[in-house]
């Protein structure tokens, strides 16, 4: 399957695609904040750097960052 985009286009497209604090991420860490879970953001010292770790849990989350077309 082809892409129906120049490597232009998609660059750009692409470049637009936000690494942090997504409009999900940031629901889903008020949710678990209200609920008196701390949690630390963009974890550098797990592998991976996770968006949410729950250090005290041991419960790494990763938010899916991109919407399909």
């Amino acid at each position: 399957m082809s892409d129906v985009m120049t490597p232009e286009q998609r660059s750009r497209a692409m470049s637009h695609i936000k690494g942090k604090d997504t409009s999900i991420e940031v629901l889903l860490r008020k949710a678990l904040w209200h609920k008196g879970i701390r949690y630390r953001k963009n974890y550098k010292k797990l592998p991976g750097t996770p968006d949410i770790a729950i250090t005290k849990y041991r419960i790494v989350k990763k938010v899916m960052k991109r919407k399909n077309p």
